[in-house]
């Protein structure tokens, strides 16, 4: 089949289309850089991809925050931003005092939904019980409530390092499950043996147990 070549009209409406695409594109990308902190400037597309070095970066974000004045900037990933927090306030004032904005997570396809880990609220979406279950940790496990539980973790080591040393090496896995998380198939979660203690007056017994799940 014989090719034609494409008219002079044609050539020109299709350029014209390409330039007003570009520049609705361009403008519209300016628009939504003027909403964010401000950043060093970038490459076409790639952005600060190529800005970022590969030790010390911090030492390099806080040069930016400087030089730009703000505690609070934003890299241009290839079209997706990346906001870098320079200091403790902005920390704290945007991860702690606006959390219920700040504070989400993204979707974690593997280890929530392929994994298994949704119970665990360090993989969980901002939401009521996320709070719920920050809450109950924070009131169990930060001091000074978290120094009445160095007594149960230190027996806990001991009788860890002792199973170790004297126990069958066959049965190391488990050792490690009675004595730290352990996710599986069969069972969704293995209570430590101090955690045990800290929810129940209960010592978690070598294997053959009875094992509370966590929902």
């Amino acid at each position: 089949m014989e090719a034609h070549p494409l008219s002079l009209p044609t050539i020109i409406a299709t350029l014209l289309l390409g330039s007003v695409g570009g520049c609705i594109a361009y403008h519209r990308y300016q628009n939504n850089r003027r909403r964010l902190p401000p950043g060093p400037p970038g490459l076409p597309f790639v952005g600060n991809i190529f800005d970022i070095p590969k030790e010390n970066e911090w030492k390099v974000y806080r040069t930016w925050g400087t030089q730009l004045a703000s505690d609070i900037i934003c890299l241009d990933m290839a079209g997706t931003p990346m906001v870098v927090l320079n200091s403790k306030v902005a920390v704290h004032d945007l991860l702690d005092k606006k959390s219920a904005i700040y504070s989400d997570r993204p979707r974690y396809v593997m280890l929530n939904e392929l994994c298994g880990f949704s119970w665990d609220f360090n993989f969980q979406g901002y939401g009521k019980a996320w709070k719920d279950r920050r809450k109950l940790f924070a009131r169990e496990m930060q001091p000074p409530k978290s120094l009445l539980h160095r007594d149960s973790e230190t027996r806990a080591i001991h009788h860890f390092l002792h199973k170790l040393i004297h126990g069958d090496a066959n049965n190391f896995v488990d050792y490690l499950r009675q004595y730290t998380y352990h996710m599986g198939a069969y069972d969704k979660v293995h209570r430590t043996a101090t955690v045990g203690r800290m929810i129940w007056p209960h010592r978690i017994r070598p294997t053959g147990e009875h094992r509370y799940p966590m929902k």
